[in-house]
C-alpha cells in the first residue's frame, strides 16, 4: 500500500495540483489514506467508500488469498479465486473479475497483505479520523451491520439505499449526487 501511495505521490508531484480530492474504495481506500497523510494540506477532502479502516473489514478474497505461500497462490489460488467469481451472477463481481483478470499475481497477493497488516494495525482509521478535511465515509446500505460504522463517531457516515459494496454500480445516482454534495461542502462532517 506504501508503495502505490509513493506512486499517487510521484504523480502528484509531476503535475502539482493546487488541491486533491481523493474518492477510495474498498482496498484502494488505503492507497488513499497513505497518499493523504503524504499530502497534508494539499488535500481539500477524503470521501472514503468502504474502505479498509479495520481488520473486520477485510474481506474473505484477501483473507483466503495470504493464507498460502505466494508460491502456491500463484500456481493455485489465484485462479481458484477467478473461478468463484466467474460463476457469481452478482455484477458487481464481475466487475472484480474484470480489474482481477488484468491484476499480475505478486501485486495482488502483496497489496492483499498489506492492505490486512494496515487494517489490523488501527493505523488506517487513526489516520482517516486525524484528517484535517472535509471527509465522509459512504457505505451501501445493505451493509449497514458494519463494525467499522459504529467506530466512526465524528465522522459524517452516509448510507447509498439499495446497493451494497459496489454502491458505484449498484445505485449510482445517489451515490454520485452524495459523492457530489460532499465535495461542495454541503454535507460536511
Amino acid at each position: 500500500m506504501e508503495d502505490q501511495a509513493g506512486i499517487c505521490k510521484a504523480l502528484l508531484d509531476r503535475f502539482k495540483p493546487d488541491k486533491i480530492h481523493i474518492v477510495a474504495h474498498s482496498m484502494g481506500e488505503a492507497v488513499g489514506l497513505l497518499l493523504a497523510e503524504k499530502i497534508g494540506e494539499m488535500g481539500s477532502s477524503f470521501i472514503n467508500v468502504e474502505g479498509n479502516l479495520i481488520s473486520e473489514d477485510c474481506g474473505p478474497l484477501s483473507r483466503k488469498s495470504i493464507s498460502v505461500s505466494f508460491e502456491e497462490f500463484n500456481a493455485r489460488e489465484f485462479d481458484e479465486l477467478k473461478s468463484l467469481v466467474r460463476m457469481s451472477r452478482d455484477k458487481s463481481s464481475k466487475l472484480w473479475l474484470l480489474w482481477c483478470e488484468k491484476s499480475d499475481s505478486l501485486a495482488y497477493y502483496k497489496t492483499s497483505r498489506s492492505l490486512i497488516e494496515c487494517s489490523k494495525s488501527g493505523n488506517l482509521l487513526k489516520i482517516f479520523e486525524k484528517l484535517k478535511v472535509n471527509k465522509a465515509y459512504i457505505y451501501g446500505a445493505k451493509n449497514s451491520e458494519m463494525k467499522i460504522i459504529d467506530r466512526l463517531h465524528t465522522i459524517r457516515k452516509i448510507p447509498i439505499s439499495y446497493s451494497g459494496h459496489f454502491c458505484m454500480i449498484d445505485n449510482p445516482k445517489e451515490f454520485y449526487s452524495t459523492i457530489a454534495e460532499v465535495l461542495s461542502n454541503r454535507r460536511a462532517q
